[in-house]
């Protein structure tokens, strides 16, 4: 079944050994003459290696840049783009929805297809990332005592195990844009909390990382810190 066409396409067959942030630049410079582009998500991992996600303001933008630029040959790679199956969190907070969307989600009220672009399920036919899955083991998530519905710049992590560190922290979430600072709190190895440099962002790192399997014994939990 196509894909209705939405503000964000999603780019695949990148030339992966080009670094993040020359690639951001590189697409948000390309795309940005279809207009406004609002956020370029290129995350050198290698569940999102070659791949990147384009969010325009508008569905108008995204149509000409995916007919525009299907095919077009960057760091010797024809790149192969569609529009993505669903909507960004910046495309969410543009249009008001993005805090329902959360309080909905962390009351289980979604279905689990999530709409977010970075968790759309991987098939064959598109190569699209696969989210990051809850394996449960059975028992429910930890509760986020320090979570929060409210977009800001600040994600909390909890469910870490006792080795974990801020360079292993920074490791992970510095493949999400706009990383700032990690924070752990004394005594308590478990928890930390992530600074982005903007909440778009911060919800990025939300939806690519939460329910992340660091261990056997120990699944992150990602949400938006309690200002």
């Amino acid at each position: 079944m196509d894909i209705p066409p939405c503000p964000t396409i999603y780019v695949k067959n990148l030339n992966d050994k080009i670094r993040k942030d020359e690639l951001r630049r590189t697409l948000y410079g390309l795309f940005s003459q279809f207009g406004g582009v609002m956020d370029v998500v290129a995350v050198k991992n290698d569940r999102m290696r070659g791949q990147a996600f384009i969010i325009f303001k508008d569905v108008g933008c995204a149509s000409n840049a995916l007919r525009s630029m299907q095919g077009f040959s960057l760091y010797d790679k024809k790149m192969a783009i569609q529009f993505a199956k669903g909507k960004s969190y910046a495309t969410m907070k543009e249009e008001g929805s993005l805090s329902k969307y959360l309080a909905q989600k962390r009351k289980g009220k979604l279905p689990d297809k999530s709409k977010m672009l970075a968790t759309t399920s991987k098939s064959k036919s598109t190569g699209e990332p696969a989210a990051k899955v809850a394996k449960t083991n059975g028992s429910a998530a930890p509760a986020l005592d320090a979570g929060s519905d409210e977009p800001n710049t600040i994600v909390y992590c909890s469910n870490l195990p006792d080795e974990a560190t801020q360079d292993m922290l920074k490791m992970l979430f510095g493949q999400v844009p706009g990383l700032k600072e990690v924070r752990q709190i004394d005594g308590r190895p478990d928890i930390a909390f992530v600074e982005f440099e903007t909440d778009a962002q911060a919800g990025m790192a939300i939806s690519a990382l939460h329910g992340f399997q660091l261990d056997e014994s120990h699944q992150m939990a990602v949400t938006f810190a309690k200002k």
